[in-house]
């Protein structure tokens, strides 16, 4: 699913701004001022400057020469715009045009997002993904800047958004809010050295197991000869948390080779996705690559789209509970002395493990999230895995419409038992995300869910 750029925060929930026109606070223009601080960084931008002559030449047949402002002037402009703009967004949240919306440019980004803009038409909603204990805009969304929170006299914390595609490593994500905003993300995702090292994880080679195994993944280059030679970090004997097994050099070795193979793959594509080059990826990724490696959801992701294009339904459908699977990971352990009850309604998968222990994984209806119960059959102890988004979060708009699409490719399949599920889980992220008045929630979703009944 493609993703929007340009401050495309997707976005969210139970408190709503709704913004159509400047409300005229000062707190925006003196915000506009501070951020463009950044005017000889665009200076300094050869792509921007390139467009920038090049819509002066068409501003200049448009209005004449006359009424055209100073270069100054007219640079200044174009930095705020290309800086503050929005990209407007449909249903699906593929980009239709961008527009400049004055109050809600003053939202910070993060890559670990409370909040997501979302659009009615051309009308934007930034709807919050957690409960915030206020409501004021101007004490509410005051960002990273801890001064200013002071001086307001709140510890409220800030709305944040997402300006760029979270499904991307923590230094592509920085090298692009750089190059296209000027400035280094410090957010909590981007230093958290676990999150990085678990974005990169070949399978258990335990048949038994079959968990991620976190890989280093850096490579050093020398020169001999005048040719480049890449040394990766064979030999540092990645090791499985859960069961002990070593992952082997040669395995390694493979992982490695792969990962970049796929990743020029990407770069050629380009967020345009060519199933047949998917199929190569992750034909190579097989039995090497665990489904919440980074790398494999972004190739995943282009062939769940890419055969949904093409009409190759049951293979979209295969791609598609993939992806939903690739999001998760583990948040917390909770003991139980009994098996708690559960709102369960399918068991997804069970696994046998070593000894007396018997796992069996859930959707829950309650919270919409995967469950893995872990029982002890000599104890009867019981614990509670629950499991998140890895990516996204629990509340995200591709989220949700991840579901509604799986829902509607499991009716035209016949399978309506599976469809409920995935309808039911898009309505509880698409509730947060888009609201009961969308039309998206009021139209496609629920006439899906109708068709479930």
């Amino acid at each position: 699913m493609g993703y929007p750029t340009n401050k495309s925060h997707v976005g969210s929930t139970n408190k709503t701004k709704t913004t159509t026109t400047h409300s005229g606070c000062t707190h925006f223009l003196e915000c506009l001022i501070v951020q463009f601080s950044d005017y000889s960084n665009v200076k300094q931008d050869k792509l921007r400057m390139e467009h920038l002559t090049a819509l002066s030449v068409v501003l200049t047949e448009f209005i004449g020469e006359s009424n055209m402002p100073n270069s100054a002037e007219l640079m200044a402009m174009y930095g705020r715009m290309s800086v503050n703009s929005f990209n407007i967004l449909d249903p699906e949240m593929l980009s239709v045009g961008t527009g400049i919306y004055l109050g809600a440019s003053i939202i910070d980004h993060s890559c670990d997002p409370n909040a997501v803009a979302v659009f009615q038409g051309t009308t934007i909603f930034i709807r919050t993904l957690r409960d915030i204990p206020a409501l004021d805009w101007d004490k509410v969304n005051l960002g990273y800047h801890g001064e200013r929170r002071r001086l307001a006299g709140t510890s409220h914390p800030p709305i944040f958004i997402s300006y760029i595609d979270l499904l991307n490593f923590p230094q592509e994500r920085r090298k692009e809010l750089q190059q296209t905003y000027y400035f280094l993300c410090e957010c909590r995702r981007c230093n958290d050295v676990e999150e990085l090292a678990g974005m990169s994880s070949v399978v258990c080679p335990n048949q038994e197991c079959r968990a991620p195994v976190p890989v280093p993944t850096h490579v050093r280059i020398t020169s001999s000869n005048n040719c480049a030679i890449k040394h990766f970090p064979v030999g540092d004997r990645p090791c499985c948390l859960t069961c002990g097994a070593i992952v082997s050099d040669e395995m390694h070795q493979e992982y490695l080779e792969v990962a970049e193979f796929t990743q020029d793959q990407l770069n050629v594509m380009n967020n345009i996705a060519y199933l047949d080059v998917c199929k190569v990826c992750l034909k190579k990724q097989s039995g090497i690559f665990h489904k919440q490696d980074m790398v494999r959801a972004r190739v995943v992701d282009l062939a769940f789209e890419s055969s949904i294009e093409m009409g190759q339904f049951p293979l979209a459908r295969e791609y598609g509970e993939e992806l939903v699977s690739s999001y998760r990971s583990q948040l917390d352990t909770i003991l139980f002395p009994t098996l708690p009850p559960l709102k369960c309604c399918y068991i997804s998968s069970e696994l046998y493990l070593p000894g007396s222990l018997h796992t069996s994984k859930h959707v829950c209806l309650d919270c919409g999230l995967l469950l893995s119960l872990i029982v002890d059959k000599l104890t009867g102890l019981s614990e509670t895995l629950c499991v998140d988004r890895k990516y996204y979060g629990p509340s995200h708009p591709l989220l949700g419409l991840l579901h509604l699409k799986l829902a509607k490719l499991l009716l035209y399949l016949e399978e309506s038992q599976e469809a409920v599920t995935h309808a039911r889980l898009a309505q509880k992220v698409l509730k947060v995300t888009h609201g009961e008045d969308h039309s998206l929630y009021r139209g496609e979703l629920a006439a899906v869910i109708q068709q479930c009944e």
